[in-house]
């Protein structure tokens, strides 16, 4: 992959650092526990400083796409690519823009659950990440 995630920038390192070690964890409010995603400074609803929270890294497949032609030659051998806006289980309304991965395009449709699992990313510097990714859960 060529794109590379910010994962020094103070909002997000966070993220980046529970990814590394393969857990999920997002900000939430300590006094509501509401989660907040894309992560601020405070609270949007009573400005209280976030806290960081461990996540099941269960959700539901809220929509996706099949991506069959590579916009840049670098993502060939990603075809086909399933790109998906992910449901938390812990809050629907929380969304991550993720990936789908070891599944084929046909067996994939919204409102299926998903877990998350860690990959290795290559950066556009070369340098390798972990980065959550989703797995259809088996019915």
């Amino acid at each position: 992959m060529t794109i590379t995630p910010d994962m020094q920038a103070q909002l997000t390192a966070p993220f980046w650092r529970a990814a590394a070690q393969g857990r999920l964890e997002l900000p939430c409010c300590p006094s509501s526990g509401k989660l907040v995603w894309y992560p601020q400074q405070s609270c949007p609803d009573c400005g209280e400083d976030l806290l960081w929270r461990e996540l099941s890294g269960r959700g539901t497949v809220a929509a996706f796409t099949v991506v069959r032609r590579p916009l840049f030659p670098e993502y060939a051998d990603w075809l086909p690519f399933i790109p998906a806006l992910i449901a938390l289980e812990e809050d629907p309304s929380v969304r991550l823009v993720s990936q789908l991965v070891d599944c084929q395009a046909e067996d994939v449709a919204c409102d299926l659950p998903v877990q998350v699992t860690f990959r290795k990313l290559k950066a556009g510097s070369g340098e390798l990440y972990q980065a959550p990714l989703f797995l259809l859960q088996k019915s």
